[in-house]
């Protein structure tokens, strides 16, 4: 096969957040134990792959897995994933999940970048989160992933969290850039459909305060742009040359695979959902329709995207109200602009 993006769906985790709508299941030691025979019963099913430009092990929480259990899940993929030196390898990664010696091991087994879930150093707002970590552990994790020759490190911050100020939000960035990352992710709190949390905002429990989401976003700019950091897509940033390879080929429109439980796939011009060892609500997408999704993504990035996919109609407003300039025949967002991305979207659907 040749895509060059491989995307594996660790499904497990210790406990599931309040306000997390993604497809995981409640850490079971059974299930986990006879993980690998199902990954690699869906792999092989997948075929042969060319050598492969970046693979993410996303979940759920991976490290949930135990050292024993990640190493047989680590062998699988060695037998059926070609992974050059080159190749960007990502596990998603929970600081109460990361002893010293499962850094150890996911270095040594090629897992070159890790995203940790941090999400906040305020204590009290990682229990309004529902994690079960501490700030105190995020910087416990940290240090043995730094000790285990990790160079390549990503922080997940959640700002719009209901009773979580600009003072705490600005306190979490500060102590996040303490540790020196290498990439930042900073997402606004969102309510999805099938949470806790939505049952909470329809119940009257919680609010939205778009200003004050605002206001936080744009002291993460503000802050981060200020310290150096270029920030190339509307929730990331990264140090020079420590962009995520992976996601900029998601936004980018490139082909991608993705095996294991509700994993998505597009290949093609084909989509896909895996359940329960099948594809799933699979769908053809046209050349136009392809286009209109990268343009769309791409439109996120520092870098914008081509203006001449969009009619001149329907652009030409964005930059007379400064939601967007026209550079190099290239459709950029501005600040404001970032601000009303997904409104931004709709208009040009």
């Amino acid at each position: 096969m040749s895509v060059r993006h491989l995307y594996l769906h660790l499904p497990f985790c210790p406990s599931i957040c309040p306000y997390c709508s993604f497809h995981v299941e409640r850490v079971d030691r059974k299930k986990m134990d006879r993980f690998a025979a199902r990954l690699e019963a869906d792999l092989r099913d997948t075929g042969p792959m060319d050598a492969l430009e970046t693979v993410y092990f996303g979940g759920g929480t991976p490290t949930a897995f135990s050292t024993t259990q990640l190493e047989a899940i680590l062998d699988v993929v060695d037998r059926f994933v070609p992974r050059p030196r080159d190749c960007e390898t990502t596990m998603e990664a929970n600081p109460s999940t990361l002893p010293a010696e499962k850094c150890r091991m996911l270095r040594a087994r090629g897992i070159n970048r890790i995203s940790l879930g941090a999400q906040s150093f305020d204590d009290e707002v990682l229990k309004t989160l529902g994690r079960h970590h501490s700030s105190a552990a995020i910087r416990v994790a940290w240090e043995y992933l730094r000790a285990a020759g990790f160079n390549n490190l990503n922080l997940d911050l959640i700002f719009g969290v209901p009773g979580q100020t600009l003072e705490t939000w600005e306190s979490t960035l500060r102590a996040a850039l303490e540790l020196k990352p290498d990439h930042l992710s900073c997402y606004n709190l969102t309510y999805e459909e099938d949470t806790p949390y939505m049952d909470r905002l329809r119940q009257g429990i919680c609010h939205e305060d778009d200003d004050c989401n605002e206001t936080m976003f744009t002291r993460a700019e503000d802050l981060l742009s200020d310290a150096g950091w270029h920030h190339y897509e509307i929730s990331n940033y990264a140090r020079s040359g420590f962009e995520c390879r992976h996601n900029v080929a998601y936004w980018t429109g490139r082909d991608y695979l993705g095996v294991g439980p509700s994993a998505v796939s597009t290949v093609r011009g084909k989509r896909w959902k895996m359940a329960d060892g099948r594809r799933v609500e699979m769908e053809s997408l046209s050349a136009e329709l392809r286009a209109r999704e990268q343009a769309l993504l791409e439109l996120r990035t520092s870098r914008g995207t081509a203006a001449d996919f969009f009619r001149f109609e329907q652009w030409k407003p964005l930059v007379e109200h400064g939601f967007a300039v026209f550079e190099n025949d290239r459709l950029v967002l501005t600040r404001e602009g970032r601000l009303r991305a997904d409104e931004i979207a709709v208009h040009l659907c």
